[in-house]
């Protein structure tokens, strides 16, 4: 389960992520440098990128406002209200 996040650049602006595992560009166009990755990347609306997990990011807009949906692993703690719901609202006699 991802949870989504929306990062909103001006132009030039940069904002470093950590832990996200997905960015796909809504608006404008963003420059991606990944920690330990030889290369940058340039993605441009609706286009995306897979991260590895950990990955420290630094990302900047080349057109204002650049957006994007960043999604991030949820942590435990969401996993477990998200299986706690799906248990609590199964129809009675349900089994698994």
């Amino acid at each position: 389960m991802n949870r989504p996040d929306t990062l909103t650049l001006d132009r030039d602006r940069f904002a470093t992520l950590r832990g996200a595992s997905q960015i796909r560009v809504t608006d404008g166009s963003l420059w991606l440098t990944v920690d330990g990755e030889p290369d940058d990347l340039f993605i441009e609306r609706g286009q995306g990128v897979a991260l590895r997990p950990g990955a420290r990011v630094l990302v900047q807009a080349l057109r204002a406002p650049a957006r994007a949906v960043v999604l991030r692993p949820a942590g435990w703690r969401e996993r477990a209200f998200a299986a706690w719901q799906a248990l609590a609202h199964r129809p009675a006699g349900a089994h698994s």
